[in-house]
């Protein structure tokens, strides 16, 4: 999953994009979506594949995702 700071006005212009988070499981094809922005764009929510088996009574949950992201990028 990528970032790309954009300028509107009379022009559209897109910035060098930067890798925002990696993750293979996110990669579907036509409608196969698994994933989810919300209205605000503050928050993802998304479907991973469990690697030791399916597990349906298990839900993760992350809160405040933007600021362990930026917490992570100042490292």
């Amino acid at each position: 999953m990528v970032v790309v700071p954009v300028q509107i006005g009379n022009q559209f212009a897109a910035g060098k994009p930067e890798v925002l988070f990696e993750n293979g499981s996110l990669i579907g094809s036509g409608a196969d979506t698994r994933f989810a922005v919300t209205n605000d764009g503050q928050r993802f929510l998304m479907v991973q594949a469990n690697e030791s088996g399916p597990d349906p009574t298990r839900v993760h949950v992350v809160l405040n995702w933007l600021e362990e992201l930026r917490t992570r990028l100042q490292m």
